[in-house]
């Protein structure tokens, strides 16, 4: 029986989710919608923990306007 962290790990691993959020308007939208709540909430002063970054996706943007984001790394995905 697999643990829910191999369950999904297991999903994520199959998933190209940075292509995924570019591919269709879905990706795109969902994208665009964080991207706007992380730029609304988050200001130059603010410390960001990422928790589960995967890819890194979501804390490349802030990261270039404030390098007080930390990604959890665990993975080895964040590029």
């Amino acid at each position: 029986m697999s643990t829910r962290e191999e369950i999904v790990s297991g999903y994520y691993d199959q998933i190209d989710e940075d292509s995924r959020l570019q591919k269709n308007r879905h990706g795109q939208l969902e994208y665009n919608t964080t991207m706007a709540y992380i730029h609304r909430y988050a200001d130059k002063r603010s410390r960001v923990l990422e928790v589960g970054a995967g890819t890194g996706r979501y804390s490349v943007a802030p990261f270039r306007a404030t390098p007080q984001i930390s990604a959890d790394l665990r993975t080895g995905c964040l590029m």
